[in-house]
């Protein structure tokens, strides 16, 4: 009866083996002619082969081309070829070999699948099963994967064929969690999530770093000739530094530093404007000490010198035929033209032009602040031919509200406090102080009345070249020490009114300390000039001294000490004008108003011989 079920089942669930169950049942041992069984198990494995042969090509020709060949197939077909190869006499074992090969397929298959399962997954898997299945942007998903998922859901519809083979692939032994995993898988992740951001922006940077290397690589070093790549590449350089975010990655550039290559070279009037333009709009918001140097070192004040002689507006000048520029370039040259304008760079001054002159007297001054004194004075020796030709024009003409006359005096102020003021030859700085005299002449013809903002820096100017005998002696002329003396008195009588009225002016109290220790240094360091002040000058003074003592003694308001330091300056200017007119008497008190002067200074650790020496002298008259 086993025989049977056997034959029932295998012809129920292939009915290509027809065949083999009639040829089994006639070859039963109570058959009696075995003959004739066996030409018929002959004849049943002929018939046998045919509809084998029959049903795979019906098999072939149904399955639809584009379907993808399924596993069940490949297995029918295997096990129909291992049948169809067996020989006749042996036919009785074609049961029992289908029954093992079955059994076989079914032990590999699912190996087969759990090899290809972990080859797909591998790591992610492990690294999934470690991290409880945290799935973020940091843990890649491949497409296999995800149509692996899909195939174990299509392999569901199937369930009576593909139940044995489509087991649950076995996993390997997870690895024991410690009680820190999930600290540390948070921070995996954390980090995996920052160097997402990091990377963007390594590439930003990258992508900027690029931009500045065409930039610089375009703008290159100046030639022989006005080159238009050149002048591109500087104009747009220009144009993006107004933006903070390019700023910072130029700011932070390796090659950054070569802009300043061969920048005494340069010949071309707009090219050497904008280079001008783009340090000044770098150095306004910048440290770049190495960048300076370099600049010292490769003579920019050479192409400060030569831009000096050019006093025409840039973007008239880049209009004009000769100058052969684009109008895209016009227009992003009047940009940054516009930009230099808005910057607060200018002295309260207001302007509409903008010419190579001006420019480059900006970035002068600007590099004598910056600089070491010494390099400093390397540049302004390169630039020195021209600034002593304008220093000249502007003495002869009276260009107060001019902004390349007042960036002029702050040049020479920031010049005047460096290490080579003192030096050159008798000859220039007789005329350097014949120029600076007529500055301060002009200013001191309509002060305290009117007053500029650079009047105070022309002060300082003054008190810095007067501080020696050499340049002191050069002021000594009668028109302008009357005009001091004149300053004088009119700026006590200025202060002493406002502090009557509650409307004390610190800059005109400051802009007259600064009057009364020019006129210290002229008359301490030049004998001759103590008696170039006439004795009704004398007079005037002694009465500005005498009420502002009054003054100080009635008040004691915080306006009126300040006004006590000018008392006792005026006190030591009445000193060394008596010391040039020993014929006039001295004024009661004068003496004692020195000597606690003195007395004060003494306990800041400050110098007082000079003035010693003037109350010894003082005595002696007496």
């Amino acid at each position: 009866m086993a025989p049977a079920r056997i034959d029932a089942k295998d012809s129920k669930s292939n009915p290509g083996e027809t065949g083999i169950i009639d040829s089994h049942e006639t070859a039963s041992p109570a058959t009696p002619r075995k003959s004739s069984t066996s030409i018929r198990t002959g004849v049943a494995k002929l018939g046998t082969e045919e509809a084998i042969q029959a049903s795979s090509a019906d098999k072939r020709v149904e399955t639809p081309p584009t379907r993808r060949r399924r596993l069940i197939d490949a297995l029918v077909a295997e096990e129909t070829g291992n049948s169809s190869s067996d020989p006749g006499p042996n036919a009785g074992k074609v049961d029992l070999v289908s029954n093992s090969e079955r059994l076989h397929a079914r032990e590999d298959r699912p190996s087969f699948r759990k090899e290809a399962h972990l080859r797909r997954t591998g790591s992610d898997s492990s690294a999934l099963e470690r991290r409880k299945i945290k799935v973020t942007y940091s843990q890649s998903r491949s497409f296999l994967q995800s149509s692996q998922e899909s195939n174990t859901a299509e392999a569901a519809d199937y369930p009576p064929l593909m139940a044995d083979i489509d087991d649950a692939p076995l996993r390997p032994p997870s690895p024991v969690v410690d009680e820190y995993d999930d600290v540390d898988d948070d921070l995996k992740t954390k980090v995996a999530i920052r160097s997402v951001h990091e990377l963007r922006r390594a590439g930003a940077n990258h992508r900027s770093s690029d931009e500045v290397d065409d930039l610089l690589s375009r703008i290159g070093t100046p030639g022989s000739l006005a080159s238009t790549m050149r002048r591109n590449g500087l104009c747009e350089l220009a144009d993006k530094l107004q933006k903070k975010e390019f700023m910072n990655q130029f700011r932070d550039h390796a090659s950054r530093d070569n802009i300043a290559k061969g920048i005494s070279d340069e010949k071309d009037a707009i090219s050497g404007f904008l280079l001008v333009a783009i340090l000044v709009i770098f150095l306004s918001s910048n440290p770049a000490p190495h960048l300076l140097h370099q600049l010292a070192e490769n003579q920019v004040g050479l192409l400060l010198n030569s831009l000096l002689e050019i006093q025409e507006d840039v973007t008239g000048f880049a209009a004009q035929k000769s100058a052969n520029m684009s109008r895209a370039s016009r227009s992003t040259l009047a940009s940054v033209k516009s930009r230099l304008l808005g910057m607060d760079l200018w002295h309260g001054c207001k302007m509409l032009h903008l010419s190579p002159r001006t420019i480059s007297l900006q970035l002068l001054y600007m590099l004598i602040r910056l600089l070491d004194p010494h390099d400093a004075q390397t540049v302004l020796d390169d630039a020195s031919t021209n600034i002593s030709k304008l220093r000249s024009y502007f003495a002869r003409e009276d260009c107060r509200d001019d902004i390349d006359y007042v960036l002029l005096i702050c040049i020479l102020e920031a010049q005047s406090s460096t290490a080579g003021a003192a030096d050159g030859s008798a000859t220039k700085v007789r005329q350097e102080m014949s120029d600076i005299a007529a500055f301060l002449q002009r200013a001191l013809d309509c002060w305290p009345r009117s007053h500029n903002n650079i009047d105070a820096t022309l002060l300082k100017l003054a008190i810095n070249t007067t501080n020696n005998e050499a340049r002191a002696a050069a002021l000594q002329n009668n028109q302008l020490l009357s005009s001091l003396a004149r300053g004088i008195t009119s700026g006590f009588s200025a202060v002493q009114s406002a502090i009557q009225k509650s409307a004390f002016e610190s800059s005109i109290y400051d802009e007259l300390v600064l009057i009364l220790g020019i006129t210290i240094n002229i008359l301490e360091h030049c004998s001759d000039a103590r008696s170039s002040i006439h004795a009704e000058e004398i007079d005037k003074l002694v009465g500005a001294w005498s009420e502002s003592g009054q003054s100080i003694k009635k008040d004691d308001s915080v306006e009126t000490s300040k006004l006590g330091i000018a008392y006792s300056y005026l006190a030591i200017i009445l000193g060394y004008l008596y010391l040039g007119h020993a014929e006039l008497p001295l004024p009661s008190g004068l003496l004692p108003a020195i000597q606690h002067f003195i007395t004060i200074n003494k306990t800041v650790n400050n110098k007082t011989a000079e003035l010693e020496h003037l109350v010894y002298s003082l005595r002696r008259l007496r």
